[in-house]
């Protein structure tokens, strides 16, 4: 990542990418609630976000202790079975009409 809110990609040409979002894994929001360590590593991971502008989504968010954690540090999204199950595109959008 850069300054210009651009990513590097994995191509030979090493063209640059915007990047407006940065999904965090749930390898890092899992164990937020039993692991301190993990708190501290997703605090690093959202101020370097945050100074490039951009924004945060949590996946995998299973209970209300997460959300509270998720929200202390400035995450902007989340995702998850304790924010809402997953169903099918088609029915998503009907709902948006």
């Amino acid at each position: 990542m850069n300054s210009t809110r651009r990513a590097r990609s994995g191509s030979a040409t090493g063209t640059l990418v915007p990047v407006d979002y940065v999904k965090l894994d749930r390898s890092l929001v899992c164990p937020l609630v039993h692991h301190p360590g993990a708190e501290r590593d997703l605090a690093a991971i959202v101020a370097v976000a945050r100074t490039h502008g951009i924004e945060t989504i949590a996946t995998f968010v299973a209970d209300e202790d997460t959300v509270r954690i998720l929200e202390n540090h400035g995450v902007n999204y989340a995702q998850g079975f304790h924010v809402g199950t997953p169903e099918p595109a088609r029915s998503a959008l009907a709902g948006m009409s």
